[in-house]
């Protein structure tokens, strides 16, 4: 959607490529998200935060992390659910 920041940060990682989208309003406006694309087959996957809320911006930073357990990191730009937090982040197995 328009106004969403779609690709505000990227990532690569074991066929995977990530999108964020801190400007996506599906939980609540700017609430963000970020999207996961299997490399393979060009399907994309919406990935949530757990806790969200207006203005979070999650999807501002994306970090892929392998090893055996990979992961992506993926940032908000705030944490309104626990303020004065200024940000967070969750962690997304693969």
């Amino acid at each position: 959607m328009h106004g969403d920041g779609f690709g505000a940060a990227v990532a690569l990682g074991d066929g995977w490529g990530f999108a964020g989208a801190p400007g996506d309003d599906l939980l609540g406006e700017d609430a963000g998200c970020a999207w996961a694309i299997d490399l393979r087959s060009a399907r994309p996957e919406r990935l949530l935060p757990e806790h969200a809320g207006a203005g979070d911006g999650f999807g501002a930073g994306l970090a892929w992390m392998p090893g055996p357990h990979p992961a992506v990191a993926v940032a908000g730009r705030a944490d309104t659910a626990r303020p004065p937090v200024p940000g967070a982040i969750e962690l997304l197995g693969r």
